[in-house]
């Protein structure tokens, strides 16, 4: 989805390798022209409060979802951050 976008918006990652205790540091650590942050889950939102109280209400937090087994495909993540950030200037 990086890839996808890259032309597009600036966009980066951060990917958990655990979630006890939450790794707090990369969120509290973001540089000052990260806008928003997008999470992605394969669930229904079990990790959206950690990532908020991450980032203590420095930073807007939106979600996407999917249950079910099925894993997003690059595009449709694409497209739902296209979606979240839509308006907002990088």
């Amino acid at each position: 989805a990086i890839d996808l976008l890259k032309d597009e918006i600036r966009v980066g990652l951060i990917r958990p390798q655990t979630l006890w205790p939450f790794p707090k540091k990369p969120f509290q650590v973001l540089p000052e022209k990260v806008k928003k942050i997008l999470c992605i889950e394969m669930s229904c939102g079990q990790m959206i409060d950690d990532v908020r109280l991450a980032v203590n209400g420095t930073r807007e937090v939106g979600f996407y979802g999917r249950v079910g087994g099925m894993i997003p495909t690059p595009q449709e993540v694409a497209e739902a951050i296209r979606a979240e950030f839509a308006g907002v200037r990088s």
